[in-house]
């Protein structure tokens, strides 16, 4: 598996592996569509935990590979 750099990083490619659009998942998100595009485009560098949690719920991913790129086991 391999470990994307950044949370935008690993946002758009899951936008693309999924084919949706950045308002696709504003959507499913409820997050604005002008702070998706900040965090892929890296313009913030420090979301907040409730958007965070809020896009890996849009994306159908887990908090920790948004966060980190690596699953965790309990």
């Amino acid at each position: 598996m391999t470990i994307k750099y950044s949370v935008g990083d690993r946002i758009q490619s899951e936008l693309v592996r999924q084919k949706i659009s950045q308002r696709e998942l504003a959507r499913r998100s409820g997050i604005k569509a002008p702070t998706i595009s900040y965090l892929v485009t890296g313009a913030t560098t420090n979301p907040t935990m409730s958007i965070l949690v809020s896009v890996a719920a849009g994306l159908g991913v887990s908090l920790d590979w948004l966060c980190t790129g690596k699953e965790f086991e309990r």
